[in-house]
């Protein structure tokens, strides 16, 4: 997440290059335009601090959100449901570096159009890359649900803290296919120069995840299963805002249905940037793990 904000400066350099500013629109697409010129036109050193500071604000909270659950599951029910959380964490990686796969790539592939001016073509980047974020998510949901014992047996899970770590997980399935949808469409409106409005989704997922984990483990005496679950809806509830913005917004790319039809050459571009930052996360539950 550290490296988003460069990430998204470089459809600065593109639009310079080529001596291009990005095309102007109607009154309904004054704002976009104006994100849009900002990204090619403003100082460098600005966006840095423009993109980099919300994302570095978007690492605490993300802190936050993960700390709390552990300490909610720690106090709440006990050491061995604590370590049970602790082997589900890799695979919590690996849902992030799916995320990271779509995310960032399509992020950097849409602010690169947009730099350009071609917000067509960053239609086209947020439509494929929401196609692909629904089919990986579901492919990787079903995969860890199928083959839950095997994974988390290799990720060091055995007897009591294996039965914890299985029931987290169970739980949590729903969490994985929204965590990962999340993770993409938020990515995709810090591409379009929304930094604030990305940091704000994961404020309020964050703070509805703290609020319901006390709430379903000392409450209502969910135990283990009450963590994921606040997870679940927590999770939920930033799609559904993420959602809202996209079906609804008058100033960025909004997802409609007639985009959403996966471009071959689009998905190849996604895939070839986002493949870096989801090896480097990769390579980290490899190195968590070993």
């Amino acid at each position: 997440m550290g490296l988003l904000g460069a990430q998204a400066l470089s459809s600065n350099c593109v639009a310079r290059l080529r001596g291009k500013s990005p095309a102007s629109g109607g009154a309904k697409e004054q704002d976009m335009n104006r994100n849009a010129e900002a990204l090619a036109n403003e100082k460098v050193g600005a966006l840095i601090l423009k993109f980099s500071i919300p994302s570095i604000a978007g690492m605490l909270v993300n802190g936050l959100y993960n700390v709390m659950d552990r300490i909610f599951v720690g106090r709440g029910v006990g050491p061995q449901a604590l370590a049970g959380v602790a082997i589900v964490f890799p695979l919590m990686l690996l849902v992030m570096a799916v995320g990271m796969l779509v995310g960032m790539g399509a992020s950097s592939l849409i602010a690169l159009k947009l730099g350009a001016g071609r917000r067509e073509e960053a239609e086209a980047a947020v439509g494929t890359a929401f196609s692909m974020a629904l089919g990986l998510s579901t492919l990787f949901t079903l995969s860890v649900g199928l083959f839950m014992r095997p994974i988390l047996e290799f990720f060091g899970g055995s007897g009591e803290i294996l039965a914890y770590a299985m029931r987290f997980t169970s739980f949590y399935l729903p969490g994985m296919f929204l965590q990962i949808l999340a993770f993409s469409l938020n990515n995709m409106i810090r591409g379009q120069g929304e930094p604030v409005t990305a940091l704000l989704t994961m404020v309020l997922s964050a703070a509805v995840n703290c609020v319901l984990n006390p709430l379903f483990i000392f409450g209502f005496h969910m135990g283990i299963a009450g963590s994921a679950l606040a997870t679940d809806i927590a999770q939920l509830v930033s799609c559904a805002w993420l959602l809202s913005v996209y079906l609804t917004t008058k100033k960025g790319l909004r997802l409609r249905p007639a985009i959403m039809r996966p471009r071959a050459r689009v998905a190849r571009d996604i895939l070839s940037i986002g493949m870096v930052p989801a090896f480097v996360q990769v390579a980290n539950v490899a190195t968590l793990i070993l």
